[in-house]
């Protein structure tokens, strides 16, 4: 199951909030709700968590970069961030074990995002897609 996080900058409202526990045939006829900043798989929080305490140094979490020159289509990469590594301008999504961070460069690339590890017969890799929403 994948877990699906919001920006800490996103906290819903009381209200946003008291709409969210309303009955689903009533969420039915409110305004569709906004896309997750970040999808998570649970494959790769697992792989994350085991390369994070498997590091040689202190890691406060992971650094998603998001690169190009098309919203439609652009390049992803992660890397570790360390202390000292975080800045006042980062969006941060607590996820417990540890922290994504996207900084204000990458974060209009990096919204509606989609984490997964991947595993092939040589191995595995992280894979990071963004989730185009269909024109209505």
């Amino acid at each position: 199951m994948a877990a699906l996080f919001r920006s800490k900058k996103d906290n819903p409202s009381p209200e946003e909030e008291q709409k969210s526990e309303q009955s689903p045939s009533d969420a039915a006829s409110q305004e569709p709700e906004e896309e997750a900043l970040i999808t998570v798989t649970d494959a790769a929080r697992e792989k994350l968590v085991e390369l994070i305490q498997n590091s040689q140094t202190p890691v406060l979490g992971v650094r998603v970069i998001a690169e190009g020159t098309s919203p439609v289509n652009p390049e992803y990469s992660l890397a570790f961030v360390q202390d000292g590594e975080d800045f006042e301008d980062d969006t941060v999504v607590e996820l417990g074990e540890f922290n994504i961070y996207i900084d204000s460069d990458s974060l209009p690339l990096g919204q509606n995002v989609h984490l997964d590890f991947v595993t092939s017969g040589m191995g595995g890799g992280f894979r990071i897609d963004k989730r185009i929403s269909p024109s209505h």
